[in-house]
């Protein structure tokens, strides 16, 4: 179950980077209408960046409870019986 979400993370980021890439292109086609359209397209850029690596350090450091039933006692707050499926 990991890797499916993985892979549905990984085609999403490269379908919103592929967008990216078009408005990087009519950004510089376009640049002389507008004067703050560079400043756009370089803060998204940044923030596109941040995203994408920050989500995939999320994903992999929380790989090991996706996909885990747990029974919790609320009283001391420990984990009485794991089960994987």
């Amino acid at each position: 179950m990991f890797y499916l979400y993985l892979g549905v993370y990984t085609i999403f980021v490269i379908v919103i980077w592929w967008f990216y890439a078009v408005a990087r292109i009519h950004a510089y086609k376009f640049k002389s209408f507008s004067s703050h359209i560079t400043i756009v397209i370089r803060s998204l850029f940044v923030i596109l960046t941040t995203l994408t690596i920050l989500w995939y350090i999320i994903i992999f450091s929380t790989w090991d409870i996706i996909g885990k039933k747990v029974k919790l006692d609320i009283k001391t707050n420990k984990i009485l019986e794991e089960q994987s499926y």
